[in-house]
């Protein structure tokens, strides 16, 4: 299995009058859904309480009421849509995405199944998966891998990807795997814990509690000189899903030498909590 980057790969020149079939990552991405449902442990009776967010610092208290999560079950699993446009480098062009991906929170996890569209017959799906630690980004142009990458960097990234985004199942940060530490009035740092890996990043926080930002250091790409790179998801929009207040538009951004690149732009259009299937 190759290593290669993360996001700045390139797609093969194919024949621009091919038309894609996406079935075997679909297909893919559902049986990885399956397995991880079926180790996922669950909690269906208990039932967020005042008291759970005693310990936090005083900025997420705030952020968690705001959010709406008291009184409603906890979180095992998370289903969500997500609209946007996508892009591999900052002098490429933006590409429209659809997206479908599932969460786990015991232990944590996810599956990520995207379709990237680049043009008007060209398209190409990706899968983007963190399961027990580990993950894996693997782009597929009809049945030809172009990117299948693993390794320490990327477990870190997949890792640090599934903590930013835990703000669209906000009530899955008073789990266990969490660890909190206040950094002022308006920061907190969050730790998350994967077997023997650790990851942490800052959630930034206005004045009435909702979170604004998450900043942190991340791989880019999963080369043996790659380092590690500041990168933050600043939100653009909230909303009401899943009975929650929670961001549902947001983007992805690295700072290079040259200036911030934002890479990816997404709106959450459709979320469950613990769906049924």
């Amino acid at each position: 299995m190759r290593r290669t980057s993360q996001m700045s790969e390139k797609v093969p020149n194919f024949n621009p009058r091919m038309r894609i079939s996406f079935k075997s990552t679909h297909k893919l991405a559902l049986a990885e859904v399956r397995k991880m449902s079926d180790i996922s442990r669950r909690t269906r009776d208990r039932i967020i309480q005042k008291d759970d967010l005693a310990d936090l610092p005083d900025i997420v208290q705030k952020y968690m009421h705001r959010s709406q999560v008291i009184g409603k079950p906890w979180l095992h699993t998370i289903r969500l849509h997500q609209k946007g446009r996508i892009r591999m480098g900052p002098d490429k062009p933006w590409m429209n995405l659809v997206a479908e991906q599932h969460y786990f929170t015991d232990p944590p996890g996810f599956v990520w199944d995207a379709r990237v569209k680049k043009g008007p017959l060209l398209s190409f799906s990706g899968r983007d998966k963190l399961f027990e630690g580990n993950g894996n980004m693997l782009i597929k142009v009809a049945c030809f891998n172009v990117v299948d990458a693993t390794g320490e960097k990327l477990d870190q990234g997949s890792m640090m990807r599934y903590l930013s985004e835990m703000i669209w199942f906000p009530a899955a940060l008073l789990g266990p795997y969490i660890q909190w530490e206040s950094i002022s009035e308006n920061a907190a740092k969050a730790s998350l814990a994967c077997g023997n890996k650790v990851v942490s990043g800052t959630f930034i926080y206005n004045d009435d509690g909702d979170v604004i930002d998450f900043r942190s250091q991340r791989y880019k790409d999963t080369t043996e000189d790659a380092g590690l790179l500041p990168w933050h998801t600043p939100v653009t929009g909230y909303g009401e899903r899943g009975e929650c207040r929670i961001p549902v538009k947001g983007s992805a951004v690295w700072t290079l030498d040259d200036g911030d690149f934002t890479y990816i732009d997404v709106e959450i259009t459709n979320l469950a909590y613990n769906p049924e299937t």
